[in-house]
Order: structure tokens, then C-alpha cells, then sequence
């Protein structure tokens, strides 16, 4: 999506005031854009540029995730790291869906009113969870 459709997605994010991705779609955001940034593998550069595109929005939150790396955020100018959950590759079942558990984490506690740390540490933690069981499934019991 990214690259082939860049001016659709661009469009689109006008009227976006929360942008979730991963570490690769950001830079190839960045790419199909031509901006310097993903040139130089900047993310935290690529994320202000995301926050700063043409917008219908008072401000727009940028969340960056990274795989074992800490989770980025850009919010209200101000750029930080999240840590994940330190997890062994032996304990992890499936990838598939940690992306998404993080975003249903996030927004979850986001439409409860709660502080954008505490929506960070929750994605952060339902995408932990999601690790360790096939597929996008929940666990029957949180633990």
C-alpha cells in the first residue's frame, strides 16, 4: 500500500489523527515520497514527517512498531520509546496478528479516556500475549 498506492493513502491520512505501522512500511512510506529521511533510515525523521503531512486534525499521533525494539511514538511534538516485553524465541508460537493485538491493545484503552503511555503499555502487552498462542487467538485465561 505504501508504494503502489502512496497518493491514496496520503489522502487518506488527512482526515487521520492516530497513524499505527511498522518499522518497514514507515521507510517505504518514506521512499515512495521521496523524502530524505527514509534515505537515511531515519525513522524518528520519517514519523515527524507522517505527523506533519496536511491534516484535518489539531495534531495527529505517529506509532512505529519494531519488532523486538522498543515501540515508537510521536505525540504532541515529543518523540519516545516504549520497550517490549523481553521475550525467547522458544516461547514464541506465531508473529502473525502482534501488529494488530498491539493496535486492538492501544485503541482499547485510547476509547477508555486513558493516557497515551498507558495506551502504549497496553499494546505493548496484548501484542506480548498474541506471540505465544497460533494465530490471532486469545489466550482463554491473561495472565
Amino acid at each position: 500500500v505504501c508504494t503502489v498506492l502512496t497518493d491514496r493513502l496520503l489522502r487518506v491520512l488527512k482526515f487521520c489523527n492516530l497513524v499505527f505501522g511498522n518499522r518497514e512500511e514507515a521507510l517505504a512510506l518514506a521512499s515512495a515520497c521521496g523524502w530524505a529521511e527514509g534515505e537515511k533510515g531515519d525513522l524518528q525523521g520519517v514519523m515527524r514527517r507522517i505527523a506533519q503531512l496536511p491534516s484535518n486534525r489539531e495534531s495527529r499521533t505517529v506509532v512505529i512498531t519494531q519488532g523486538r525494539k522498543p515501540v515508537l511514538l510521536y505525540h504532541n511534538s515529543e518523540m519516545r520509546e516504549f520497550p517490549v516485553i523481553s521475550i525467547k524465541s522458544e516461547q514464541i508460537v506465531d508473529t502473525n496478528g502482534a501488529g494488530d493485538a498491539f493496535v486492538g491493545g492501544f485503541l482499547s484503552s485510547y476509547v477508555e479516556g486513558r493516557s497515551v503511555a498507558e495506551c502504549m503499555e497496553r499494546g505493548v502487552i496484548a501484542a506480548h500475549m498474541i506471540l505465544r498462542v497460533p494465530g490471532c487467538t486469545l489466550p482463554s485465561k491473561i495472565q
